[in-house]
């Protein structure tokens, strides 16, 4: 078994601590990386495991780029600014056929539940999708090959969620997980974050009531899970029109991040 770690990067000097930290910890074959519009730090392009790809604007496209260069038998998605924190995984831990997952959590912050593992599921619920937690994020998985192949592409006309569509047709499949305890991965909120609301709040309010619609038209409007999403949707489009309210006052404007938990960002630029 061996890895490819993806990481698309805006050319932020975070990168060389993701990809050193993750390289210390994970069995990684290679690092693909994709840029946007700014050149990387010429240490990292110069590491014997490190790939760099033609640059490629917007997350997902550069995301459907790199996956078409894997070779190894896993893949993972590692943003720029993360990293691995702990104990090293033994490589004798993938599996070919079941994505392996990762405790997750934000910088200076706990270790995020979720309730798939809470309640001790072989597969990631959907409800884990609606909150940043170890289950209902993407980069916490080393994925397979063949789950890649059978979940597909990322749909690239989404500009911030395009991951959680993804896992959608993902938790669709119910693949059984092996969840590990250790290493963590780091999530760390910097600046030119698609998820950092300032800036993106309508874009995001978009996204999510169209992922809402996509659960609805899968399981029907009275199942809880269609219902959660539809009241996270409708969450979010009434925080983005509080926030133009409050921008045409000229009384400042609203600030937060993806899920709510009023951790202002940055604005963004085109990668994640």
């Amino acid at each position: 078994m061996s890895l490819t770690v993806i990481v698309a990067t805006t050319g932020r000097t975070t990168l060389a601590d993701a990809v050193r930290t993750t390289a210390g910890r994970l069995p990684v074959e290679r690092f693909l990386i994709v840029p946007a519009e700014r050149p990387i730090d010429p240490e990292v392009a110069a590491r014997a495991d490190v790939q760099v790809l033609a640059p490629v604007a917007g997350l997902f496209a550069a995301w459907n780029a790199a996956v078409a260069e894997v070779t190894t038998s896993h893949a993972m998605f590692v943003n720029d600014d993360d990293r691995l924190d702990g104990p090293p995984l033994a490589s004798d831990v993938l599996d070919a056929d079941r994505p392996v997952n990762l405790p997750f959590r934000r910088a200076g912050g706990p270790v995020r539940r979720s309730v798939s593992v809470s309640i001790g599921s072989a597969i990631v619920r959907p409800v884990d999708l609606l909150h940043a937690n170890r289950a209902g994020n993407i980069n916490s998985f080393l994925w397979p090959r063949s789950v890649l192949d059978r979940v597909g592409r990322f749909v690239t006309t989404y500009r911030s969620c395009g991951d959680i569509e993804w896992l959608l047709r993902f938790v669709a499949l119910e693949v059984p997980v092996r969840w590990l305890d250790t290493p963590t991965y780091v999530q760390g909120r910097g600046p030119e974050r698609l998820s950092a609301w300032v800036g993106n709040g309508p874009t995001i309010a978009e996204e999510r009531t169209r992922l809402a619609g996509v659960v609805t038209a899968e399981l029907g409007p009275r199942s809880a899970t269609s219902l959660l999403f539809g009241a996270w949707a409708a969450a979010h489009r009434l925080r983005a029109a509080r926030d133009a309210v409050i921008g045409r006052s000229g009384r400042g404007r609203g600030t937060g991040d993806d899920d709510g938990t009023g951790e202002g960002q940055s604005r963004t630029t085109s990668l994640r």
